[in-house]
């Protein structure tokens, strides 16, 4: 057994800091940026065929149909996450990796493919096959969103080491050569700035914009002679493919 397969096992309970979600309500955390995703990327046909691999929990497809996506289905490789949706009650979930899940389904059978948090898991080698099974898959103007840690973002190390799994973090450029180079056609990268949905949030969200983003930007033009105003400068940042 690789060291992968070993961490991937349990890879919810042999890490620190993790607490069992007992209930679909504690899913919560990452609900803000899910349904980000849905309200400003996902087409309008609530019957689309969608995928999300890697989905952990499912808490991402337990959103999509709560808000009327009801064709989803869910891949992880975890057995563990799996059972403790299945005990939440997600149960849409295929216990597969990605790449064997994506290679047993038809050409352009798949509208949509979330994969959050996974591209980093893979060597260069093994992501371009990936990219390029999810480019087959997808039907023609389908489209996948990824989300990544930030290479070219002040504290993006700390998410590419964060976990021992993780082999590259990227950068809008990066990712942009990788979709491009597997012949998707239209590629845009976003900024992953705190969402407002609470006075907290507010107030992190005046603080980015205002003042810790362009005080970065401030310390970059000094080091190199200016700055790309596209700069993406979160810990992690999001990109949306079309085929």
């Amino acid at each position: 057994m690789s060291y992968k397969e070993l961490i991937y096992k349990n890879y919810y309970s042999k890490r620190i800091g993790r607490q069992k979600p007992t209930s679909i309500e504690k899913l919560g955390k990452r609900l803000p940026t899910y349904k980000k995703y849905i309200d400003q990327f996902f087409p309008k046909n609530k019957e689309i065929k969608i995928c999300d691999l890697g989905c952990g929990f499912g808490a991402f497809l337990n959103l999509m149909h709560s808000n009327g996506y009801k064709n989803v289905e869910g891949v992880e490789c975890s057995s563990e996450m799996i059972n403790i949706a299945n005990d939440l009650g997600i149960n849409c979930i295929i216990n597969s990796d990605v790449v064997t899940y994506l290679k047993s389904k038809d050409d352009s059978s798949i509208d949509l493919i979330c994969a959050i948090d996974i591209f980093e898991h893979f060597c260069k080698e093994d992501l371009f096959v990936l990219v390029s099974e999810i480019f087959r898959v997808l039907k023609p103007n389908g489209f996948v969103i990824t989300h990544q840690p930030n290479g070219e973002g002040v504290f993006g190390a700390g998410i590419l080491y964060g976990d021992f799994t993780h082999e590259i973090a990227f950068t809008r450029v990066s990712m942009s050569q990788i979709f491009l180079s597997n012949n998707f056609s239209r590629i845009k990268s976003y900024e992953d700035k705190p969402l407002v949905y609470s006075l907290g949030s507010f107030l992190r969200r005046i603080l980015w914009d205002f003042f810790v983003r362009p005080l970065y930007i401030f310390l970059i033009s000094v080091e190199s002679g200016g700055c790309d105003k596209d700069i993406i400068l979160t810990k992690n940042f999001t990109t949306i493919a079309q085929k």
